[in-house]
């Protein structure tokens, strides 16, 4: 048996702890529990949860409530609740739940598992939590909050299952004791949490190289150079604007010595001023990210480009 989450807070409000649960659930999904306790006023209380093998816990703000996920069959979930006055009053409460379903460890990858939707939802939030676990002091602070904000998410498909993959990494990874979080495990978190990250599709930060929604390419030529360019070259040049068309795609040929974008849309304005390095030059940018780079030197090798960043992610 294994205890997790002794957290202290202030509350206000009269005795006898019940844990509120449901009886049965499919397996992947998460479940509330919640210790339901009478209180005196000007109390504090002290909530610690107790699971058992095939179940994982994580406690939500101050302890009362707790985030599960549980393998298929049945389960015993104990809590005890200390009430502090004057005296310190122990109450415990024990119940049971069923969950139901086949192997509690889906066998495809957490990528697999998901839609694209999702992927990009989830690349995002584990990037954010790579960042803000830098700020979080212990294991159980990093549980709470994590727990909170998984609970204030949109789960469907197969997240649920996701996150009980995820929850069991980090878990082997910082244990299910309250510790200091710093030094070495503070950046074996951080970097679990970056690798979580990227096995969703990662997660850039930085705008698109052409801030647009959808796949936008922008290609830079001199075209007073075009007799010196390869012929291969030149036919990706003038295939382009149709390629990226037929691809639902929007798209600039930019000559930056006789063109005036003066007055074009602003991200097409703002690619343009992105430094170069040379030239002929492409900007290609999508939901699925951004290349900025010279122009390949074939059509075979312009069209497996521009493929990688075509359709949603």
């Amino acid at each position: 048996m294994k205890a997790l989450t002794l957290l202290l807070a202030m509350v206000t409000s009269a005795l006898g702890a019940e844990i509120i649960a449901p009886e049965t659930s499919s397996l992947g999904v998460p479940i509330v529990v919640t210790a339901e306790v009478a209180l005196p006023e000007d109390c504090r209380v002290a909530y610690l949860w107790e699971v058992f093998e095939g179940v994982s816990l994580i406690a939500i703000g101050n302890g009362q409530q707790a985030y599960i996920w549980a393998a298929p069959g049945d389960h015993k979930l104990n809590v005890v609740v200390a009430v502090v006055t004057a005296e310190i009053d122990i109450q415990t409460a024990t119940t049971t739940f069923l969950v139901t379903g086949g192997s509690p460890l889906p066998e495809q990858t957490l990528r697999e598992l998901v839609t694209n939707d999702q992927a990009a939802l989830l690349a995002e939030f584990y990037y954010e939590w790579s960042k803000a676990v830098e700020s979080v002091s212990t294991t159980q602070g990093f549980f709470a909050a994590y727990g909170e904000s998984i609970l204030g998410m949109e789960a469907g498909g197969g997240m649920e299952a996701a996150f009980l993959l995820i929850d069991l990494r980090i878990e082997a990874l910082i244990g299910g004791e309250d510790r200091p979080l710093k030094g070495a495990l503070k950046g074996s978190l951080v970097a679990e949490l970056s690798a979580v990250s990227d096995e969703f599709g990662g997660f850039d930060p930085r705008p698109p190289a052409i801030n647009a929604p959808g796949l936008n390419v922008m290609m830079f030529e001199e075209s007073g150079d075009r007799s010196t360019l390869p012929l291969d070259q030149l036919m990706v040049i003038t295939n382009s604007s149709r390629d990226v068309r037929g691809a639902g795609g929007g798209f600039r040929l930019y000559d930056p010595t006789h063109d005036d974008l003066g007055n074009d849309m602003a991200h097409w304005r703002e690619a343009a001023a992105r430094t170069r390095e040379g030239m002929p030059w492409v900007i290609i940018s999508s939901d699925r990210g951004s290349y900025e780079g010279p122009l390949p030197a074939t059509l075979a090798e312009w069209r497996e480009l521009l493929a990688q960043y075509e359709g949603e992610e």
